[in-house]
């Protein structure tokens, strides 16, 4: 079980006298650097100016263990582990004094006289919970990690899936060696971390209130100087042979993507979309790319909330049940939000009708600001929206729709199809 250590030095106030009295534990006597745990036999520690206060503690000797108060004068802030559970994260008492009382996990300060009134106690960490919290350890989670990118790691091949993290700059080197760099030699907005993907994974939301918004996506080194070059597994994009020099029926129309599949957190819906990482299905050849670039992914157009992203390679250049082109790609800047108090599709609601719609699309709900997207996120419309509003849909073509109404409640999304 996690432990979790506080430290209080205490003042104290009697009510029917004129003196603020105080326990700040420097009248307790220790050595340098120790501390007592009641590991003495000696029960709670009677403290304060007539005996005032009580911090409780009880030591058991069968297993050395302890619970309420001990007394300390620790000062080490570096040491992670429960080795250091007698240290504050300030490194002193307060004010820099040297004593200050360590507690965990249940216990109770209590007056010693009826006329005895407790003003405030001063607290803060012990290192042992702030190093847990801050850094993560065997037991206990690092705190912000609201965001889980899978990896599986075999020792036996040196193998990996999901995910990797890198730092890696080269656009230029062909080949598996160079697994690690994304073809743009950065992360987004030329920061220097992100990570790499291959060849199945998922990236989920840590809470249930947590929301991804986007994601940015480009190209790896090894994968996207295959498609541009070719190598002994993959073909050359736009050529109408194989790696092998045979005809792969192609005629040079290539394309490489990957399905960003996603589920709402409980994983009772789901959806997808997709993303080409090259495509050169053109008519005009001038067109054909392979993303070079950091290139955003929006979220937000599905009908629910979106918490696990997993992806599946789809490529034009395949063999015996397998995909040739390398199954990499570099993703970024991970946006996401929480959800404060109710989720806020509960917390707003909207009334598009009717749905499926042929002309005139009429909207009931609360005022705010209406948007309509299509299917790849491309934004057709946006309108303040008083209780009441319609949409010209023969306007647009035949399709799936996404109407997405904002205020300062939060947001509602809605699927329209026509």
């Amino acid at each position: 079980m996690k432990k979790i250590y506080i430290i209080a030095a205490s003042l104290f106030l009697g009510a029917n006298i004129n003196a603020q009295l105080a326990v700040d534990f420097e009248s307790f006597t220790l050595s340098t650097e120790s501390f007592d745990n009641g590991s003495a036999g000696g029960g709670d520690f009677i403290m304060g100016q007539n005996s005032d206060v009580i911090l409780s503690n009880v030591f058991d000797p069968s297993f050395s263990s302890w619970n309420g108060f001990s007394i300390s004068n620790m000062t080490d802030i570096t040491s992670a582990g429960w080795g250091n559970e007698f240290s504050s994260f300030v490194g002193s008492g307060s004010n820099a004094s040297s004593n200050y009382a360590m507690f965990y996990p249940e216990g109770s300060i209590m007056a010693n006289a009826s006329n005895l009134v407790f003003d405030s106690i001063k607290i803060t960490n012990g290192t042992y919970a702030a190093i847990s919290m801050r850094d993560g350890d065997a037991f206990g989670k690092q705190f912000g990690s609201s965001v889980i990118l899978s990896n599986v790691f075999d020792p036996t091949f040196s193998s990996w899936n999901g995910f990797s993290i890198s730092n890696m700059t080269d656009i230029t080197s062909a080949g598996w060696g160079n697994e690690f760099s994304s073809f743009v030699g950065s992360g987004s907005n030329a920061s220097s971390n992100y990570a790499m993907f291959y060849p199945e994974g998922s990236i989920m939301a840590n809470a249930s209130n947590l929301v991804f918004d986007s994601i940015k996506i480009t190209n790896g080194t090894y994968a996207a100087i295959s498609m541009r070059d070719g190598d002994a597994f993959g073909k050359q994009f736009g050529s109408s042979t194989d790696a092998s020099g045979a005809d792969d029926g192609t005629n040079g129309e290539d394309f490489f993507k990957v399905w960003i599949i996603v589920e709402n957190f409980q994983g009772t819906e789901k959806d997808s979309m997709e993303f080409y990482l090259a495509d050169y299905r053109f008519a005009d050849n001038s067109l054909d790319y392979i993303v070079d670039e950091w290139t955003n992914v929006d979220l937000t157009a599905f009908s629910f909330a979106v918490s696990k992203l997993n992806f599946r390679f789809v490529s034009s250049d395949n063999g015996a049940g397998w995909i040739n082109t390398p199954t990499y790609f570099a993703i970024d800047d991970i946006s996401y939000e929480y959800y404060l108090g109710l989720d806020e599709v509960q917390v707003l609601s909207i009334n598009a009708y009717p749905n499926p719609v042929n002309n005139f699309l009429s909207i009931q709900g609360e005022q705010g600001i209406l948007s309509l997207t299509n299917v790849n996120g491309e934004l057709l419309l946006t309108k303040s929206h008083m209780n009441t509003t319609q949409i010209d849909m023969t306007l647009f073509a035949n399709g799936i729709y996404f109407l997405k109404l904002e205020n300062d409640l939060g947001t509602v999304i809605q699927k329209i199809i026509k």
